[in-house]
């Protein structure tokens, strides 16, 4: 199978959706595919991550010339000649309906776009989004869902599938479990808001703040993040700002626990698989969150799941302090999260292929 990956995205750097599509593409190619990254980027040049793969990459352009950058990643798409493209459901440029048309795209559905426009984006590409999401989703030919939450809201009638983001467990060392005087706690997270300087509001750093303060003698490490993005500073709070995962995985592995985002509802968002969560549980953490986890409907000993709202009682810190104090010194057996790894997920979706390509 000839699978082109058609991404818009800064490709200048490590992040967190950029590490999703490099895992992805590798278990596609292990799986047998040869596959093909067409990206339109929005700073060059790439960042070294990318030289194991064939790549072919144009730079954004401005407003007024993207459409024309997509066109002509399109034309270079379609002269390689793929049985299938693949890409995350995201902004629509027509030249995509030239693609479209020819060669059966299947996108993926990551998160509530309208909600989180909303908080994210400008009002303009905001209403710019919501005039021309329909347009971009009839084009389809199959959808994949990261939550069946997702699938539910969009109620789209074609073919569709839900796999829960994954992890390349052979990637990342489950690390060796670390006897601290007092709690050490992560938090990896980025910038994505209208203002690149402000974290994004889902992230629920007012409630990691709150936390902090009502443990002074807990240690909070606190990646891809600066410190004015606090109200105020504490001294238990140490920021380190943009880091690579080759940087920062010595910090994750001093760590007892990691946080998740703490405040996915304010996209309307209440059920999710977070690659930050899975990438602690590869190490080993067990990890607080705020929302159901696809992959453990049911909840699980190393996930303590605080309500889906913008509180933080006594009460619930209480019940965070007991569940940190209870897994100091331990480690989350990795034969409790094998479904994770990417090789497992992308075995379905490549079965999701196929399948759409003999309807």
């Amino acid at each position: 199978m000839r699978i082109g990956y058609y991404l818009h995205w800064d490709l200048s750097s490590e992040s967190g959706v950029l590490k999703k599509v490099m895992a992805q593409i590798r278990a596609w190619q292990n799986l047998g595919a040869n596959v093909h990254l067409f990206a339109i980027s929005h700073q060059l040049p790439v960042c070294p991550e990318l030289a194991e793969f064939p790549i072919t990459v144009l730079p954004n352009g401005s407003y007024l010339t993207r459409n024309h950058q997509v066109f002509k990643l399109i034309n270079k798409i379609l002269d390689w000649k793929p049985d299938i493209v693949y890409t995350r459901f995201a902004t629509y440029y027509p030249a995509l309906e030239v693609l479209m048309k020819k060669i059966p795209v299947i996108m993926e559905v990551n998160t509530d776009d309208r909600a989180e426009n909303r908080l994210a984006h400008s009002a303009v590409r905001n209403l710019y989004h919501s005039i021309t999401r329909a347009r971009l989703l009839s084009g389809a030919k199959g959808l994949v869902f990261v939550t069946h939450e997702l699938a539910q809201r969009f109620a789209w009638k074609g073919p569709q599938t839900v796999v829960a983001n994954g992890i390349s467990l052979d990637a990342i060392p489950w690390a060796t479990p670390v006897q601290n005087a007092t709690p050490r706690l992560i938090f990896l997270g980025q910038s994505m808001s209208v203002d690149k300087n402000k974290p994004a509001d889902w992230h629920g750093l007012d409630r990691l703040e709150c936390l902090a303060e009502n443990c002074p003698d807990w240690r909070f490490d606190i990646i891809g993040l600066n410190a004015d993005q606090f109200t105020r500073p504490l001294n238990n709070v140490f920021f380190h700002g943009h880091m690579k995962a080759s940087e920062y995985s010595a910090i994750v592995s001093l760590a007892d626990i990691g946080i998740g985002s703490l405040a996915f509802h304010r996209i309307s968002i209440f059920e999710a698989s977070p690659l930050k969560v899975r990438e602690y549980l590869a190490y080993g953490l067990p990890v607080i969150v705020a929302y159901t986890d696809t992959d453990f409907i049911n909840g699980a000993p190393f996930l303590h799941q605080l309500p889906p709202d913008d509180t933080l009682t006594a009460q619930q810190i209480n019940a965070v302090r007991d569940f940190v104090y209870a897994w100091l010194g331990q480690r989350v057996n990795r034969g409790a999260i094998a479904h994770l790894d990417w090789q497992i997920k992308e075995r379905e979706r490549i079965a999701f292929f196929r399948r759409v390509l003999n309807l």
